[in-house]
């Protein structure tokens, strides 16, 4: 979640160096999806489920959980998840506490990204900045361009 760390890095002056490790930018792929494909209809749509579960969670006084990393990756599933999987379901960073590891994200939590733009100052930052990012990664066109603003 680089794009947290960033936006934290164009408040805090007191930061004098920041690095982002496989850069996400939550508010962006929440409110367009993944490859920004989703359009004003389908994020309406959204909008009204998620506000509609957030009655839900507070009728029956708990979030609802969103899933974390599957527990068995099918042998057709997109390399990202096999490595998500291979961290967050091993020993490697398996934690009884991690929201991957286990039931994941509220369902909501989502909508609170929505409309806050994450990246909407980091042209603020001044101290130094290092984002470390696979070029093969299906989320490396964040870094890219957060790079590029």
């Amino acid at each position: 979640m680089g794009g947290l760390a960033l936006n934290v890095a164009s408040i805090d002056t007191r930061i004098k160096a920041t690095v982002a490790s496989t850069m996400y930018n939550m508010s962006r792929v929440n409110h367009n999806g993944y490859f920004d494909e989703t359009n004003e209809d389908h994020l309406y749509e959204l909008k009204q489920k998620l506000n509609a579960q957030r009655l839900e969670d507070y009728k029956n006084g708990e979030y609802q959980l969103g899933g974390g990393v599957v527990e068995v990756v099918p042998e057709d599933g997109p390399f990202f998840i096999k490595d998500y999987h291979d961290y967050y379901k091993t020993p490697r960073g398996y934690h009884t506490r991690s929201l991957n590891s286990n039931g994941g994200w509220n369902t909501t939590s989502a909508l609170s990204f929505i409309n806050t733009p994450e990246l909407t100052f980091s042209n603020e930052i001044k101290n130094a900045v290092l984002i470390i990012h696979g070029e093969k990664s299906h989320s490396c066109y964040f870094s890219k361009d957060a790079y590029n603003i």
